[in-house]
């Protein structure tokens, strides 16, 4: 009994320890906790709290000069403390949901991310992809604003028509969940919300900004938008991937009263008293100023006409992201073909393309039922295996991809890479010795294996050389004629070409054969 007691204080211990470990990895990830740059302000915060629960009140002391923004009178400055904590509507519950979710993160192995420097969907390729700055007023729903934004911004991207621009029902996603707006929400439930539920339009159930028993239209399912799921992310890397490719996201952040006079520039905490958490959707970023773009709630008044910018690792920013996906992964690709032989350096593996794929991913085996090696991300319905060992025939599977994740396997298909010229083949029409032929002339053959294309000649010197020239027919094997003279007598061959070399057909024999005696004809190319 004594051991088992034992067991229990080991266990205990190791539980806070990781707990307390991930607490301050989530901290130093969310950018919290900063030098007292003002000590008459902040000097009852708890700074070595990652989840703060104390509001205390803003001291009369003469505040600081922002140096990288500008503090002014804007819509909600002016607001008493009280309706200033009530715009921050993230449940500090929600704040420790993201500090566990991040700790799972921080113990699993870092990715790298490649993306672009700047991306800004206000203003992709001249059209603004975003919906109009909203106002959640004296309320604490800034979660179904910031979970929105992120939704009708994608839906849009996703339709590909910047004009969409769907206004989604905020007030029945928070009073419809059961909120007031003393009682704020979690990011993670407006994203399940929108998944099983749906968003209707605002004319089904306008917002006012008070307290609204959930009163919706008759026909609002019929209206209502819904997600395919959603996910989260403390990898900021991911994070700029996310809205270079698919769209903006939703985050929190913790809010001082600061916030709530910025008038533009690049916000940084200088001075004032922990208000609480609050959601918004990011839009954007831009590594040469090291800032977040951000759509808030707080209407027009405040900020850059409703937006703002705000550094990296600010106040907790770029802690964690939601990211709401609008559809599921694609169907697997189709008709995927491998080259046989076709190529020296390389088998070549081709597709149909997937509707609404992003990319794909290349698999091969050495078996149709061995281990799959992943060779490739490409973004259009060709690769290129260039790894192939001449000689050995593999198997290649291809998954479609987008922002929702990967289809399943498509089926396979085999090919190799060619160690050796084109095997031998035949000719198929006209026969040689063939007489009178009829208009709509064209030559054929049969196949061969480890082709790359063929090149076919027509000559009328009978010497087994070509006079003219070797014309090329791609991966064809067939060649329609035109043009020809009357009482003509022709000789014809065609070879199989590929990196390694050529093979003529029927061991290099040409064949023959002679048109009628009366007046000429020109037979369509096609026939």
């Amino acid at each position: 009994m004594k051991r088992n007691w034992i067991l229990v204080i080991l266990f205990v211990d190791l539980a806070c320890l990781l707990v307390a470990l991930a607490g301050v990895m989530y901290v130093k990830a969310r950018g919290d906790l900063k030098p007292d740059a003002w000590q008459n302000t902040r000097s009852s915060i708890k700074f070595n709290d990652p989840v703060q629960t104390t509001y205390p009140a803003l001291e009369a002391t003469p505040p600081p000069t922002p140096e990288t923004w500008i503090a002014g009178d804007t819509s909600v400055s002016n607001l008493s403390l009280e309706e200033q904590r009530r715009l921050m509507g993230v449940q500090p519950s929600a704040i420790v949901w993201e500090m566990l979710q991040s700790s799972r993160e921080i113990f699993s192995a870092e990715k790298a991310y490649t993306y672009p420097a700047r991306v800004d969907w206000r203003n992709v390729n001249g059209q603004d992809w975003t919906t109009p700055v909203r106002d959640q007023m004296e309320c604490g729903s800034c979660v179904a604003f910031a979970t929105l934004g992120a939704i009708e911004s994608r839906l849009e991207i996703a339709e590909n028509n910047p004009n969409l621009n769907p206004d989604l029902s905020e007030a029945q996603m928070y009073f419809c969940s059961g909120n007031s707006c003393s009682s704020g929400w979690y990011p993670a439930g407006g994203m399940d919300f929108a998944r099983d539920v749906g968003a209707t339009d605002e004319t089904c159930y306008p917002y006012r900004g008070v307290n609204q028993y959930c009163s919706l239209c008759p026909n609002w399912q019929s209206q209502a938008r819904k997600i395919y799921s959603w996910y989260g992310t403390a990898n900021i890397g991911h994070m700029k991937k996310v809205l270079a490719e698919s769209g903006p996201y939703e985050a929190t952040m913790s809010v001082y009263q600061d916030f709530l006079r910025y008038t533009g520039g690049v916000y940084r905490y200088t001075y004032g008293a922990f208000l609480g958490y609050h959601a918004v959707t990011i839009v954007g970023y831009d590594d040469t100023g090291g800032y977040w773009i951000a759509k808030n709630s707080w209407g027009k008044g405040w900020g850059e006409s409703g937006w703002f910018r705000i550094a990296y690792g600010e106040v907790g920013i770029d802690g964690y992201g939601f990211i709401p996906l609008i559809n599921g992964p694609p169907a697997a690709p189709a008709n995927v073909l491998a080259s046989d032989g076709a190529f020296a350096n390389k088998v070549q593996v081709t597709w149909s393309p997937v509707v609404d794929a992003t990319h794909y991913e290349v698999h091969r085996s050495t078996s149709a039922s061995g281990a799959k090696t992943l060779l490739g991300s490409p973004a259009t319905a060709l690769f290129d295996d260039t790894t192939a060992a001449a000689g050995t025939t593999y198997y290649y599977w291809v998954k479609a991809c987008n922002s929702s994740g990967c289809s399943g396997f498509s089926t396979s298909n085999s090919g190799y890479r060619a160690n050796q010229p084109p095997a031998g083949f035949t000719k198929s029409s006209p026969a040689s010795g063939a007489l009178m032929l009829p208009a709509g002339l064209a030559l054929s053959w049969n196949s061969s294996n480890g082709v790359g294309s063929y090149e076919y000649c027509i000559d009328v010197t009978h010497d087994n050389l070509c006079g003219g020239s070797w014309m090329p027919v791609g991966d064809s094997t067939r060649a329609p004629l035109g043009g020809l003279r009357y009482n003509t007598t022709y000789s014809w061959q065609v070879r199989a070409v590929n990196a390694l070399g050529m093979t003529y057909a029927d061991g290099g024999a040409w064949w023959s054969f002679t048109t009628p005696p009366w007046r000429i004809y020109f037979p369509v190319i096609g026939q």
